[in-house]
């Protein structure tokens, strides 16, 4: 494991899951949680659907984390 791979799982093995009873360590870190943008950051998070085929084999997940989102539980 290099430097920053090391960086990186060690902020989540110690406290990037981390949570304050609503949002993870990692979000609050690097989200934009406030009240007044929920609806434009939710409208953003569905247009992932643009990308993902109806239908298909296998899907790939790659570090998407926990489904802290409503919208994350219809990918």
């Amino acid at each position: 494991m290099n430097r920053t791979e090391k960086t990186v799982f060690d902020y989540y093995k110690d406290k990037g899951w981390e949570t304050d009873g609503e949002s993870t360590e990692d979000a609050i870190k690097a989200e934009d949680l406030r009240k007044n943008s929920q609806e434009y950051v939710s409208k953003c998070r569905m247009r992932i659907f643009e990308h993902i085929p109806e239908s298909g084999k296998y899907i790939l997940d790659m570090a998407s984390g926990p489904a802290q989102y409503p919208e994350y539980l219809e990918f």
